[in-house]
């Protein structure tokens, strides 16, 4: 029991900046939203692992249509969900219309592939964290920033 806890004493200080092993921080940086297609999806990443010490990803790659806050210059954004809950990408598939909130944040920790979505990491500056989408009803940015702000 005194070894349980001094490991998940030493996990806390070693790693609380970030909240999990491999999960980078995102502080000070700006959210960007984008209106997207849903292009491919990867099943989850690590599965079968304790989820608050490991984080688990789905990989989703976006054609954008419309950048609604941020800075995104390309056509097509590959976005690593954090998944904290089961599966909260669950009801969303291929060609669903939505808007996603993502990070822009430095290339560390693991970097997951995914054939068709990520097929490699050279040549990779940069990630895009996100949460949960919400589904676009309508096009043109509408929808409430504060409900998709608030599921991040």
């Amino acid at each position: 029991m005194r070894k349980l806890l001094l490991v998940v004493i030493t996990l806390t200080v070693l790693y609380g900046s970030s909240g999990a092993i491999g999960l980078p921080t995102r502080k000070g940086n700006k959210p960007i939203i984008i209106e997207g297609t849903i292009l491919d999806m990867s099943p989850t990443f690590g599965q079968g692992k304790p989820s608050g010490i490991f984080p688990h990803y789905r990989l989703v790659k976006y054609r954008v249509d419309r950048v609604c806050k941020g800075k995104y210059e390309e056509d097509e954004i590959v976005i690593d969900h954090i998944i904290v809950s089961g599966d909260e990408l669950k009801d969303r598939k291929v060609g669903d219309k939505v808007y996603a909130l993502t990070w822009r944040i430095k290339k560390e920790g693991t970097i997951y592939t995914y054939k068709g979505i990520r097929d490699s990491t050279e040549g990779i500056k940069y990630l895009y964290h996100g949460g949960d989408v919400l589904m676009a009803t309508s096009t043109g940015c509408s929808f409430d920033e504060r409900k998709l702000m608030s599921i991040q």
